[in-house]
Parts: structure tokens; sequence; C-alpha cells
């Protein structure tokens, strides 16, 4: 009897306390995305629309003392301003940011995962008739412990992330000219394909060929991985910033937790799609497999690698069908996937994958079955 009202107390505490307003704020990243002005197109208005069924609060009792919509005109006029995207009115782009979905969830028990998602679109019109649309997301969650604000705060959180990824939009968008390569050294961003964009694809390649413990080397990890990077543009059709690719010495543990963790769940889009590629070693502990990034000591893999176990759930949490490519020798046995998440697994297979993509136009879920029935033959 008791168990079967707990779910009943928790949502009517929520609804308790979502009968006060509650305020959203926006803080805007510190620092803003970098667009170089030089780069910009002359922008002649901006406006913004409302296309959402207005805020929708499932189950988390919050009523917002501001309507949604007034919030993310005021913040996004903001985050454009500080990018240097501003009307100056005559001959120039007309820009449009229109609000597709803003929503906070709630889950069961007294102690529930909050969830919101805010999610919009950028629209450009250049003068010449050119025309360019980029759907930008911001997903957030943390735990509901009936202790201060965590609802508002969760929503403010996924606002903050949909307008810290406006910049990489309008670096993807026909604001933007085309960036030289990128250079450097560590999280390296690939350069947008020339062909087909899809602003909904998500693509991260690691590949760890030379480790620190030489004995670990895994040749043509790092060369596979790169392979990768460049189909997820020229295949997948991966937008600009949106392919992440990490090899060698720039694929430590901490590069690993930073990308695989916070990186993807700030950039997804909803209802979109993540791709996720690995080649390298990987060792064994009590739990099941470790991915061993460049800095992994095998005789410590709990220690000083990834988890396989931990990146499903990483990558289940996501608001996104998600694929998970491992070239990475035997694993053995790999954990229970879940819904939204697809796994191919095998030495090797990334040859076998990237030929088939190119063969099938970039279908990326006919190129894994593909891949899959090869391995099985």
């Amino acid at each position: 009897m008791r168990k079967a009202l707990l779910p009943a107390l928790a949502a009517a505490l929520a609804a308790g306390c979502g009968a006060l307003r509650t305020q959203v704020r926006y803080s805007p990243a510190r620092p803003v995305y970098a667009l170089a002005p030089a780069r910009l197109a002359k922008v002649a208005s901006i406006s913004f629309k409302d296309s959402s069924r207005g805020f929708e609060s499932a189950g988390a009792g919050v009523m917002l003392a501001r309507p949604f919509f007034d919030t993310f005109r005021d913040a996004a006029r903001e985050q454009l301003a500080a990018l240097g995207v501003t009307a100056s009115g005559g001959a120039g782009a007309a820009v449009e940011l229109d609000l597709k979905h803003a929503e906070l969830k709630r889950g069961q028990g007294l102690i529930a995962e909050l969830s919101a998602t805010v999610a919009y679109t950028l629209r450009a019109r250049l003068p010449d008739g050119a025309s360019c649309t980029q759907d930008v997301t911001g997903w957030a969650s943390r735990r509901d412990t009936l202790a201060g604000s965590p609802a508002a705060q969760t929503l403010e959180d996924a606002l903050g992330k949909a307008l810290d990824n406006l910049g990489p939009a309008v670096a993807d968008s026909c604001l933007y000219s085309p960036a030289p390569a990128p250079g450097g050294s560590g999280l390296k961003i690939v350069a947008p394909s020339r062909g087909r964009i899809d602003g909904k694809l998500l693509a991260v390649a690691v590949g760890v060929g030379r480790y620190r413990d030489a004995a670990l080397a895994a040749p043509s990890a790092a060369e596979d991985a790169r392979a990768f990077a460049a189909a997820a543009k020229a295949e997948l059709g991966a937008a600009g910033d949106r392919v992440f690719l990490l090899t060698d010495a720039d694929a430590t543990l901490a590069d690993l937790n930073k990308t695989l963790g916070r990186l993807i769940g700030d950039r997804v889009a909803l209802d979109g799609r993540v791709v996720v590629y690995f080649a390298g070693r990987t060792a064994r502990d009590s739990r099941g497999a470790v991915l061993l990034p460049y800095d992994a000591d095998p005789a410590y893999p709990a220690e000083t690698g990834y988890p396989l176990e931990r990146l499903y759930e990483e990558l289940g949490r996501l608001p996104a069908r998600v694929t998970l490519v491992l070239d990475a020798g035997t694993i053995g046995a790999l954990p229970r996937a879940p819904k939204n998440l697809t796994v191919l697994s095998g030495a090797g297979v990334t040859k076998a994958l990237l030929a088939d993509l190119r063969a099938g136009n970039g279908d990326l879920d006919a190129a894994v079955a593909a891949a899959r029935g090869k391995e099985a033959r």
C-alpha cells in the first residue's frame, strides 16, 4: 500500500510546488562562440516566430511567470547581438528564429528525473534569393530532490544550451562564409560538407593508435577514425562543427569524459541522429568491457578506462537515435542496448561500413545492416 502511494504523493508534491509561478532566466555562455565578423553576411532584419504549442509541463507542475516565448525571444536577441548578428536595415539578409518546442517533463517517484527540451529553427534568406535553415536544440536533465527549484533550473539549462548552440548554427548557415580548414591540436572540428547537410546529425569519431603505453599500439585506429569522420561529412551530410575527431594523444580519458558525456548531451538535436565511432584497444573488468583511451593503464581498466556500460547509459538518455560503431577487436559480451541505440561491433568493421555507406548513398541504417551481414558470414 505504501509503495502504491509514492507516485501519487510525488505528483501531488510536484503540483503543489508548481502553484508558485516560476521565473526562467537565461545565462549566456562565457566566452560566447567566436564568429569572424568579416565572414558574417550583412543582416537587414531579425524576426521571431512562435510555432510551438506553448510551454508544455508534463508532470512537473510548473507555471511560468512570463510566457516562455517572450523569454526565448529576448534571450535569443541578446545572444545574436553577442555573436555580432544585428539588424542594420537596408539591403541584407532576413533572419528568423522560430520557436518549435519547449517542454519540461518529470518522471515518477519522490526523487525523479527532470528533463527539458528547447528546440527552434534558424532561417535566413539572402538578397540574392539563397536561403538556408538550421534546426537547433538544447536538452538538459537533473534529479528532482524536491529541494530548491530543480524544475526551473532544468528548463534554464535547456534554454541556455539551445542558445549557446546558436553560434555554431550561424557558422553552419548561409549567413557565414566557409571557414578555412582547422589546425592545431586537441578536439578537432571537421570542416562542413559541400553537399547536402543534415543539421540534426552529430558525429564523434575516436581513434587511438598510439598509446602512452606503447605495448597497446593499435595500428590504423587513428587513420580509421579520420576516415570515418570524413565519411560523416561526405556520405552522411553532417554539418560543420557537428563532426568531432579525437585521435591518439588527443583522446585521453578526460577528453572522452568531456566529449562522450557533456559535449554530446549539449549538442544533440531533438529527434535527431547521433553516430559515435571508436577504434582502439579495450579491456575487461568486473563490470564488462572498457574502452581504453590514450593514457590508459591496462592493469587498472576500471580506474583509467571508459566503461562501455557507462557509454550505453549516456547514449541511452539522449532524445535521438544513436548508432555506436566499435572497431576494437574482441570485446566479448555487450551490455543490453537501450531502445534508441544500434551497435555495430567487430574487428575491422570500418572498411566494410565505409564501403557500404558509399554504395548506399549515405544510408547509415542500410550500411550497418550490410556490415553486420558480412560479419555474420
